[in-house]
């Protein structure tokens, strides 16, 4: 075997030790990136999540107006409140409570509750 010189083995760990550093340097670096890419594609779906959540209770809340609007008129203060309520209900509970009770059933329905 060859008898390797001490500034030789020396030079030899140094560079052993800078390689780690770089390639963890690299690593860091890399991971950074993903990370990053990760969280804006996530950042991407949980908005059009919420976004798609938010169009459908909108659009519910514009269907529930517009058959109150069209059985009993002008939405006035007493109907305006049980709006919240109708908004927890499925649209297949909510339609046929709208177009089936009176204005006054509704309200006292909703106000019961």
């Amino acid at each position: 075997m060859m008898n390797l010189s001490p500034v030789y083995l020396e030079k030899l760990a140094e560079n052993k030790q800078l390689g780690l550093q770089e390639g963890l340097q690299q690593g860091i670096q890399q991971g950074l990136q993903l990370g990053r890419q990760e969280g804006r594609q996530l950042g991407r779906q949980e908005g059009r999540q919420e976004g798609r959540q938010e169009g459908l209770e909108i659009g519910q809340k514009n269907m529930i107006e517009s058959i109150l609007r069209n059985r009993f008129g002008e939405i006035d203060e007493d109907l305006s409140s049980i709006i919240p309520q109708l908004l927890n209900l499925s649209a297949m509970e909510v339609t046929p409570l709208l177009l089936n009770l009176s204005r006054t059933d509704l309200i006292n329905r909703f106000r019961e509750n």
